[in-house]
C-alpha cells in the first residue's frame, strides 16, 4: 500500500505543478496580449489623429487654393485717381465668398475673424462719412485676409 500511495501523491504533485506551470503561463500571455492590444489601439488612436490632422489641413489648403486662384483671377482691389482703393464687393460676393464660406469651420479662427470682419464692415457703409472712406477700409480689410492666407503657407514648411 505504501507504493501506492506514492504513485498517487506523485501523480497529485506532479498534475499540481503542471496545473499552476499552466496557469502562471496563461496570465503571463494575458498580460502580454493585454500590453499588444493596449499599443495597436494607441497607435491605431495615434494613426486615426494623423490621418484627420493631415485631412483637415489638406481641406484648408484647398480653400486658400481656391481663394487665391479667384483673387488673382480679378482685380478686387483698385486705386482711383485721388489715392482711395476702391473695393469690388459686388465681385467679391459672387466669386470669393462663397469659396470661404463653404468650410469656414477648418479655417483657423483668426481668418475667420477677418472674414466675419470685413463681411460686418460691408454692411455698415452708412457709418462712413463718404462711400471712398468705406471702399477703402474694406480694401484694407481685404488685403489683409489676401496677406493672412498667403502667410499660412510659411506654416506648412
Amino acid at each position: 500500500m505504501d507504493s501506492a500511495w506514492i504513485a498517487v501523491v506523485s501523480a497529485l504533485g506532479a498534475s499540481t505543478l503542471t496545473f499552476i506551470g499552466s496557469l502562471v503561463t496563461n496570465i503571463q500571455k494575458s498580460r502580454s496580449d493585454a500590453k499588444k492590444d493596449k499599443e495597436n489601439r494607441e497607435w491605431s488612436l495615434e494613426d486615426a489623429e494623423r490621418t484627420e490632422k493631415k485631412n483637415k489641413l489638406e481641406s484648408e489648403f484647398n480653400i486658400y487654393n481656391e481663394f487665391l486662384r479667384a483673387v488673382g483671377e480679378l482685380h478686387y482691389v483698385r486705386e482711383d485717381q485721388v489715392g482711395y482703393y476702391l473695393f469690388d464687393l459686388e465681385q467679391y460676393r459672387i466669386n470669393v465668398r462663397p469659396i470661404l464660406f463653404v468650410k469656414l469651420h477648418l479655417l483657423p479662427y483668426g481668418i475667420i475673424e477677418k472674414i466675419r470682419g470685413l463681411d460686418v464692415a460691408s454692411q455698415k457703409e452708412e457709418l462712413y462719412e463718404s462711400p471712398e472712406d468705406w471702399r477703402d477700409d474694406l480694401s484694407i480689410m481685404f488685403n489683409t485676409l489676401v496677406i493672412e492666407i498667403e502667410q499660412q503657407y510659411q506654416r506648412i514648411q
